[in-house]
């Protein structure tokens, strides 16, 4: 059993997901090396946040912390989209400090969001919060 729980530990240090239900706001932050095993189980992991979110609320991706990501990680990435999608995504913010570190997700918004949903992306976590306020 001790190798599942480091498992889990692992998984919990490469991403956070969080629902605020009063706030209508999904939150998701990616840290250090990611890499599809990460993001496979991060997509299981969103689904339950998403069942207390309404039509129109926000998703904030924040990518701050990250080291890495491999660029296998987009189909889960597209995933995680399109169940925001499915669910009537209103926003979407990231938060992208280094470029060199983004894996196409502005080119992504194109093909799992569309035109009805806004999309942001900023270069710290500070202006993005700011853009929520408003």
């Amino acid at each position: 059993m001790q190798g599942i729980e480091e498992s889990v530990l692992y998984y919990l240090q490469m991403f956070i997901i969080n629902g605020n239900k009063s706030e209508q706001l999904l939150t998701m932050s990616f840290s250090a090396q990611v890499d599809p095993k990460q993001t496979q189980h991060c997509v299981n992991e969103v689904k339950a946040p998403l069942e207390h979110m309404k039509p129109g609320f926000h998703f904030l991706t924040d990518l701050s912390d990250l080291d890495h990501m491999d660029a296998a990680c987009a189909g889960d990435i597209g995933k995680i989209m399109d169940l925001c999608t499915a669910n009537g995504v209103g926003a979407v913010s990231s938060v992208v400090p280094n470029p060199g570190k983004d894996i196409g997700f502005a080119l992504m918004y194109s093909f799992h969001y569309g035109r009805s949903v806004c999309t942001m992306t900023h270069e710290t976590l500070e202006d993005a919060l700011k853009t929520l306020a408003e």
